[in-house]
């Protein structure tokens, strides 16, 4: 008994310098658990900050639906989300108020893409980030489920009817002039969109994932409406494309657009077609988007330094698509619309101020250009024809 004893008492012994020599031994620096814990935190924090300006800048834009109303005809929501996580939204109760509510305020983003609007006002304030845009949910920030969940989406805008946006639609159309698009058209529910290049093909898009292009064809054109038909056929599918040439309102933003277009399409597999409407506009040559001297008038030189007043210009607006200017004597105002190199003038509004120098000059001008449809070409300059007769040449003003 006193040997096990004995043995007992070294084995513990043994074990304590054990444990102590391997504490002893080991360099330990108290202070860099600490330090690379905060290391390793800043980190995260960069790279969740990285994460989060991703996401703000995926989703940031202005977006626009129609949504359902049980007490009223529908809901137009449209939400601008900025980068610097603020917000603008206005939403109007159609058949129930035309005053629409605005509202103005912060929003939150979860890495998920779900966004919180910070009103605790209203119902509306959880969205989720999709391919196709903004879903709408429900206040407890879960999707709307039964026959109306397709609708609860807002879609980003294509354009914008807001002062301030015109130049990014304006960069929209440059963009596709540059890209040889003569002709574009866009629908909603479902969204698609339209490019015709009518000298290489026309391409057909939609968020259901169809993208489908086509070779250029010549139109069948109406007798009796200014109508123009396309009919398109390749081994995947047919599109038959109707540009009727009468004002058409696009039922998101309210802007109106001189075509109302219908989209005819199937697949090769298919037998049935899906009809798209929607609307559409010419591509103007954004080149006589400016402010230009009338140089020349109907074979007349024009010197600017015979005229006491303002010499003649004219400055072309395809945003808004109007036109105004002076001929020397009177100023005029009036309409504008250009389709490839054919450039439509309206009615043209003038003062009625009496003139006795320069009157042959100033007439020609309001002759030539009111009422007046005229082709255009570069030669150096914009020229301007009627038929085959030179009738008016611009120079750019610096």
């Amino acid at each position: 008994m006193k040997q096990a004893s004995i043995f007992i008492f070294l084995i513990s012994l043994s074990a304590f310098f054990s444990c102590g020599s391997s504490s002893t031994s080991t360099n330990v620096n108290p202070q860099a658990e600490p330090h690379n814990q905060m290391h390793q935190e800043f980190i995260n924090e960069q790279n969740q900050n990285k994460m989060n300006e991703k996401y703000l800048n995926e989703i940031s834009g202005t977006y626009l639906g129609m949504l359902p109303c049980a007490d009223c005809e529908k809901i137009i929501y449209r939400l601008q989300l900025n980068n610097d996580k603020t917000y603008q939204s206005k939403i109007t109760y159609q058949g129930k108020s035309d005053k629409p509510i605005i509202k103005k305020g912060t929003y939150t983003l979860s890495n998920r893409l779900l966004i919180q609007l910070d009103d605790r006002s209203g119902s509306m304030n959880y969205f989720k980030k999709q391919s196709k845009g903004l879903l709408l949910l429900d206040k407890n920030a879960n999707e709307i489920t039964g026959d109306l969940a397709d609708l609860y989406f807002l879609l980003p805008i294509v354009k914008s009817t807001e002062n301030n946006n015109q130049n990014s639609y304006l960069r929209i159309l440059q963009k596709k002039h540059q890209e040889g698009i003569d002709f574009y058209a866009f629908g909603n529910e479902p969204f698609w969109s339209l490019d015709m290049d009518f000298e290489k093909g026309f391409r057909f898009k939609n968020l259901d994932g169809l993208d489908f292009s086509a070779p250029a064809v010549e139109p069948v054109k109406a007798m009796d409406a200014d109508v123009s038909r396309y009919r398109a056929v390749t081994e995947s599918g047919e599109i038959i494309i109707q540009l009727n040439h009468k004002e058409c309102t696009d039922s998101m933003s309210g802007e109106k657009f001189d075509y109302n277009v219908t989209v005819d399409f199937k697949t090769s597999k298919e037998t049935d077609y899906k009809t798209y409407k929607g609307c559409g506009t010419y591509v103007p040559d954004y080149h006589l988007h400016d402010i230009w001297a009338i140089i020349e008038v109907d074979g007349i030189k024009v010197n600017p330094t015979n005229f006491k007043k303002d010499a003649p210009r004219i400055e072309i607006n395809l945003t808004d698509n109007n036109v105004f200017g002076t001929d020397g004597c009177n100023t005029f105002r009036g309409s504008v619309n250009v389709e490839r190199n054919t450039i439509y003038f309206g009615n043209l509004a003038s003062t009625m101020m009496a003139c006795f120098e320069n009157t042959e000059i100033s007439s020609k001008i309001g002759k030539i250009l009111s009422n007046n449809k005229l082709t255009f070409k570069y030669e150096n300059n914009p020229v301007f024809y009627d038929g085959d007769k030179k009738v008016m040449e611009l120079k750019h003003i610096d």
